[in-house]
């Protein structure tokens, strides 16, 4: 057979004889940056029967075309997501591969069995409890064909949540376990219909560093002010937002931005 011309269309199906593979569930997964899938890709490539994979970083940057200080940061960001674990040998690094969440549906049904088939990652398909309010959300918290659920059946201002509160529990030190259990748990409760994402509003204030924190005094004090004043809170929120974009610098006397906020998160439903 001829040698197919460079810079001519081809059919790339079966035409490689060696290829490194990502799960769709992986893919999917907004929590890992795409350089990081890319060498859990290519370690799932070096991994021998006993699930250990140990190329030296030196290898891995040869591999995808990076530099060894980007290798070690994406090893890093692998295992502080719960994707990977490592241990120190004679010279070089063995990698061993974590069950992640986001893993569980795609795996193959006789490799899963009965414990990942049972999500014992603390996901069990619990259908959510029917209200009104949870209607919307039916589609992605029931269970699927018989298939557990995972981050990837969620909403996207479920995941958008989970992911901003890991980041924000992350950055305050008060996640005691890996910030991988943490998520995990977000997601069970996602799942289970049980989780509030009435913060979300607050949370992504924070990611744009427009407030380092609003804590629960502050809140309060927002609160009361609230009760004190006439106006519905719907007038109240259009009123704040005109005056935030006219320049105000308060309103009841307490800072414009912190009121701004505090009023999202508890009338979230006027924004």
């Amino acid at each position: 057979m001829s040698a197919l011309p460079v810079g001519k269309r081809f059919n790339p199906y079966r035409s490689f004889s060696r290829i490194s593979v990502i799960p769709n569930v992986l893919l999917a997964y907004p929590g890992l940056s795409p350089s990081a899938k890319l060498v859990w890709a290519r370690l799932a490539q070096y991994a021998g029967k006993d699930g250990r994979a140990y190329p030296s970083v030196a290898t891995l940057a040869a591999d995808l075309g990076l530099k060894k200080r980007q290798i070690q940061n994406l090893l890093a960001e692998l295992r502080r997501e719960g994707f990977i674990e490592s241990s120190r040998g004679s010279g070089t690094n063995s990698y061993y591969f974590l069950l992640h969440p986001c893993l569980v549906d795609g795996l193959k049904q006789e490799i899963a069995g009965p414990e990942a088939n049972k999500c014992r990652l603390g996901m069990q398909g619990v259908a959510p409890k029917e209200t009104k309010k949870e209607n919307q959300r039916k589609k992605t918290t029931k269970k699927k064909a018989g298939r557990c659920l995972s981050f990837s059946d969620l909403s996207k201002k479920q995941q958008k949540y989970i992911e901003l509160k890991t980041s924000y529990e992350l950055e305050k030190g008060n996640i005691h376990t890996s910030p991988s259990a943490f998520r995990g748990g977000l997601v069970a409760k996602a799942i289970k219909g049980e989780l509030d994402i009435s913060g979300l509003d607050r949370l992504e204030a924070w990611a744009r560093g427009e407030v380092q924190d609003l804590d629960s005094a502050v809140l309060e004090r927002i609160m009361d002010y609230q009760r004190h004043d006439k106006r519905s809170p719907e007038e109240l929120c259009g009123l704040i937002r005109a005056k935030r974009e006219e320049g105000a610098d308060t309103f009841w006397g307490l800072p414009i931005q912190e009121v701004f906020l505090g009023m999202r998160v508890l009338f979230s439903e006027y924004w």
